[in-house]
């Protein structure tokens, strides 16, 4: 999945540049007993879809969709874009179809890059770190009731981030209904390239959970 790291930098680039650290002595911060079991909630479907969307042009610019066979097996599909990249990429645990910027490769079980995963070996975006949550990073918590449930802001110490990530501010928000279920979450973050300091802001929506039938595949008619 390195692949497509340029594309995930400006989306849940925290899973890998943050330490978890959220079992943590300590007391434990408003919603932090939600965020973890929204965290466990979504290792335990059996399928769902990520629908990941630029707040400020109002385009979903990743998707990842994932479904668990009767014996644990992942198969999945990522489709992702910004500016001129592009990149698909779909597994379905014996075979890797792969297309970055038009250029397709393809892997299958017993190749040296080709990666399988499953329940026990979770891929990245089916783990529940997905959802980011480092209490020992985190250094102010606000709290906001709505209407229709509340929200919770989780604003991170830059320094927790590698320096090559660039990160100049990051902040989590997630949103819980009354029941305490997780309904959507946003990440804001500031990147520096150069002299340039460029805010990003993405909503992230876990859709049709335990209802993923089939899960097509794009690029099945290009040549192997």
């Amino acid at each position: 999945m390195k692949a497509f790291k340029k594309l995930m930098m400006l989306c849940i680039f925290i899973m890998a540049t943050v330490s978890l650290t959220a079992c943590q002595m300590g007391e434990p911060l408003d919603g932090e007993e939600l965020v973890l079991a929204a965290r466990e909630k979504y290792e335990s479907y059996d399928s769902a879809e990520v629908v990941i969307t630029n707040t400020d042009t109002g385009k979903v610019e990743q998707t990842f969709i994932f479904k668990y066979d009767e014996k644990d097996s992942l198969t999945y599909l990522y489709t992702g874009g910004y500016e001129n990249d592009s990149y698909i990429q779909y597994n379905n645990g014996f075979e890797c179809f792969t297309e970055q910027n038009g250029e397709y490769t393809f892997t299958q079980r017993g190749d040296t890059e080709f990666e399988a995963y499953t329940r026990s070996s979770k891929h990245p975006q089916a783990s529940g770190a997905y959802l980011p949550f480092d209490r020992g990073s985190i250094t102010k918590t606000e709290k906001l009731d709505e209407e229709s449930g509340t929200a919770y802001i989780y604003t991170y110490d830059p320094e927790s981030f590698e320096e090559e990530s660039n990160v100049e501010s990051f902040e989590v928000e997630y949103h819980f209904d009354k029941n305490g279920d997780l309904v959507y979450f946003l990440e804001t973050s500031d990147i520096t390239d150069g002299d340039v300091t460029t805010r990003h802001q993405y909503k992230i929506e876990i859709t049709q959970i335990n209802s993923v039938k089939n899960i097509d595949n794009p690029l099945k008619d290009r040549e192997k």
